[in-house]
C-alpha cells in the first residue's frame, strides 16, 4: 500500500507508557503508540478523568482476538481430561469442523 510506504516507522520500547502516552496526547512528540487492548481499556477510562488523555484518538483497533471459554457447573463425575482431549481434536474431524464453524471458531487450544 502506497499510503504505508509514505510513514516512517520506527519502532520503541518505552519504560514510562503513561510519559509516552502524555507526550503524545499534548503534541510534545508525533508518535503512534500501540496498546494491548488491557492498556487501551485503562487509557480510554482515564480520558474521563484525566486531562492529559483527553486528546488521544483511537486511529485504528485490529479484530478482537476470539476467546471461547467452556465451564461446567454441578456434575463433578465429568473427566476432564477426556473432555479436554476432545474439544482440541474437534477441528480434525468432518462432524467437528461443522461444529466449530458454526460456533465461528477455528478450534479450542490447552491452557498454558
Amino acid at each position: 500500500n502506497d499510503v504505508i510506504k509514505k510513514v516512517h516507522w520506527d519502532t520503541h520500547l518505552t519504560e514510562d507508557l503513561l510519559e509516552t502516552i502524555k507526550q503524545a496526547a499534548t503534541g510534545d512528540t508525533k508518535k503512534f503508540i500501540l496498546l494491548t487492548g488491557y492498556e487501551f481499556s485503562v487509557i480510554n477510562k482515564a480520558k474521563t478523568t484525566h486531562p492529559d488523555f483527553k486528546n488521544l484518538k483511537l486511529i485504528y483497533s485490529s479484530p478482537e482476538l476470539p476467546s471461547s471459554s467452556l465451564v461446567v457447573v454441578g456434575d463433578s463425575s465429568i473427566d476432564f481430561s477426556t473432555v479436554e482431549t476432545a474439544l482440541i481434536k474437534m477441528s480434525e474431524n468432518l462432524r467437528g469442523s461443522i461444529t466449530l464453524k458454526k460456533l465461528r471458531l477455528k478450534g479450542f487450544a490447552t491452557i498454558q
